[in-house]
């Protein structure tokens, strides 16, 4: 059942973000950020499996299912930005995996850290994929 409520929310947040015909980075990093409080009950739950899959084979199996269709989901919107990747070397997919990471990374930080400057975060984050797009414009990439 809890894995159920993991999988509903992130259906639904995909979903949300996918309405648009175009990607856009800053409902992403909006969505993100949302869940990003220090009594976050999605990312507590999110968490609270993750430890329990480290010794239960279904539940990892069911949370990588889930970890990799969002890879795949941010690296499809990624490529919808993006027709290449901004940095030689270095694919969409594993951009959509950074983007991933780093979203969960700063959800533990948060839940850590009663403090964590969630808005100033995210604002950089956001400024950060801004200039690796404007990269692209100004090598006429786009």
């Amino acid at each position: 059942m809890l894995l159920e409520l993991v999988q509903d929310s992130c259906a639904t947040s995909w979903e949300k973000l996918s309405e648009n015909h175009e990607f856009c980075i800053s409902d992403a990093i909006q969505s993100a950020k949302s869940r990003c409080t220090h009594d976050s009950f999605y990312h507590k739950l999110f968490f609270t499996l993750f430890v329990s899959s480290l010794n239960n084979t279904n539940i990892r199996n069911q949370l990588e299912q889930i970890i990799q269709s969002e890879n795949k989901t941010l690296s499809a919107q990624l490529a919808r930005l993006w027709p290449a990747s901004p940095v030689e070397g270095v694919t969409l997919e594993t951009w959509g995996v950074l983007l991933n990471a780093i979203v969960d990374g700063l959800a533990v930080q948060a839940l850590i850290h009663k403090d964590f400057p969630v808005d100033t975060i995210y604002g950089e984050v956001e400024t950060l994929f801004r200039g690796l797009s404007s990269m692209m414009t100004k090598e006429g990439n786009l």
